[in-house]
């Protein structure tokens, strides 16, 4: 990832961080100071919990950038159904007789 970031690009990983920070700091205020046994075996499970939203808005921002970064050749090959890249790719065509139930 050599390209530079947006300014939407930073407030997306901002906000990412802060959900994560966020999620890392209710877990140790709610479970961490009752830790016992039972806690300890249920911890990594309520913590991907509290980590879900940050994990969410991080995923988002990735497809977003991604499409936003594809170069327009690509777009245009993809959008037109091209069938030369489906036979590259070794992904069979249609067959043009068939009737679709």
């Amino acid at each position: 990832m050599t390209e530079r970031l947006r300014p939407s690009d930073w407030l997306g990983l901002t906000a990412a961080l802060v959900l994560a920070l966020g999620g890392l700091a209710g877990f140790i205020l709610i479970f961490v100071r009752h830790m016992n046994v039972y806690w300890f075996i249920l911890s990594p499970i309520i913590l991907a919990v509290y980590e879900i939203p940050a994990v969410t808005v991080y995923g988002t921002w990735k497809k977003r950038r991604e499409r936003n970064h594809r170069p327009r050749d690509e777009e245009s090959q993809i959008s037109a159904g091209n069938s030369e890249i489906a036979c590259e790719e070794g992904v069979p065509e249609r067959p043009s007789g068939d009737v679709q139930p």
